[in-house]
């Protein structure tokens, strides 16, 4: 497990000069925010395999949709990514919290649901805005209309609600 976060900041370094290659903003914001909480976690041990490559497929399915243009593509990959974002994120921040805060107030299904659906729910949210200022400033990229970042939050909502599933299903397993 000790080289793979080597590999996977090595990966995530690549695709962000890639992305400044590419004058690709969005890309970029996508690897960098990638990167940074990959470091957060190592920092602070709470990193496993599994959340490595979850974290890691997102700009991995970022620059798939990149290369072979699949963001105006018939089939819904932007979607997909939003939905695999939304529930990454999510389960991300559901499981770290259950780390840190007491034991008592996980116990509260009830509360760590609407935070990890808000918290989920807040990203998304601040994506779509931070979106719209990239169109607004740099119309080169085209973001969509109003009803793509309508589907986008959509796609998230719903990867955020699988996510809360999980986190909450897992919450139960610790419990027995």
């Amino acid at each position: 497990m000790q080289k793979l976060p080597i590999l996977a900041l090595l990966v995530l370094c690549l695709l962000s000069v890639y992305s400044i290659s590419e004058q690709d903003i969005i890309f970029f914001t996508v690897s960098i925010s990638s990167l940074s909480l990959l470091i957060l976690l190592i920092i602070k041990k709470s990193l496993t395999t599994g959340l490595l490559f979850l974290m890691l497929l997102v700009s991995i399915f970022y620059l798939i949709g990149h290369i072979f243009n699949l963001f105006g593509a018939d089939i819904e990959y932007d979607g997909f990514l939003h939905f695999y974002s939304g529930f990454t994120i999510s389960y991300l921040f559901g499981n770290s919290i259950k780390k840190i805060w007491s034991k008592a107030f996980i116990k509260q299904r009830l509360a760590l649901i609407f935070i990890v659906i808000l918290f989920g729910i807040t990203v998304s949210i601040s994506w779509e805005i931070f979106e719209l200022i990239v169109y607004k400033f740099l119309p080169e990229y085209v973001i969509g209309e109003l009803t793509d970042t309508i589907s986008d939050l959509i796609f998230d909502s719903l990867g955020i609600l699988l996510a809360t599933i999980l986190v909450i299903f897992k919450n139960n397993e610790q419990k027995h």
